[in-house]
């Protein structure tokens, strides 16, 4: 018999991430949080969406199942946080995005084991020492919290090292080199003649021509 209270069960969800090349860490408890807020929150997509603490009936609901049909066959809900961060900006601007998705959608569509279910033995022995063990078999709602993130931060060298690259490959560094060599610098005359020959116009006789 499935147990329909478990719609009401609560989530607690602890999470930081680190960027090393920024050496940046930041945690799902923002420094909005306080004591008061956290015994009494719990989140939604609207007013709290940084509360850390989900029901299991909105999880579901977000995921866009239904809670009775996932009681009974059992199913595997993927709570995403992803952290899209500008490390130019201030910290309070880098913060967790929710998301939730059923993970086993196609075995909703497998006639032979749809849902999620394991299996596990109880043991006992009875008072003459016979053992015996009970197969259950258990459908369960499980969760499975996926983390991603990404984050950036301007830098002038490896932007000056792009620009370069970017010029190069199109030709336009060749082009700014030769407008600094032919008229900037010294010995921009020693650089002329190296890369452009002078030649003379001929004339041709007029007796040529009919």
């Amino acid at each position: 018999t499935p147990m329909m209270e478990v719609e009401n069960f609560t989530i607690f969800i602890k999470n930081s991430i680190r960027f090393p090349t920024f050496n940046y860490t930041k945690g799902n408890f923002l420094t909005t949080i306080t004591n008061d807020y956290i015994k009494t929150c719990n989140f939604d997509m609207v007013n709290n969406t940084y509360c850390p603490i989900f029901k299991v009936g909105d999880v579901v609901r977000y995921a866009q199942q239904n809670f009775t049909k996932l009681a009974n066959k059992g199913g595997v809900i993927g709570i995403k946080i992803g952290w899209v961060c500008d490390l130019d900006k201030s910290d309070d601007q880098c913060n967790p995005s929710y998301s939730f998705t059923r993970l086993d959608a196609m075995s909703q569509k497998n006639a032979v084991s749809p849902g999620y279910n394991f299996r596990f033995a109880k043991y006992f022995k009875m008072d003459n020492g016979t053992e015996y063990r009970t197969l259950v078999k258990a459908y369960a709602i499980r969760f499975d919290v996926l983390v991603n993130g990404n984050a950036g931060k301007f830098n002038m060298i490896p932007t000056l090292i792009n620009m370069v690259a970017a010029f190069t490959s199109v030709g336009v560094g060749t082009v700014l080199c030769d407008i600094i060599l032919l008229n900037f610098l010294k010995g921009a005359e020693q650089y002329k003649a190296k890369k452009f020959e002078e030649g003379t116009v001929c004339p041709l006789p007029e007796s040529v021509f009919p």
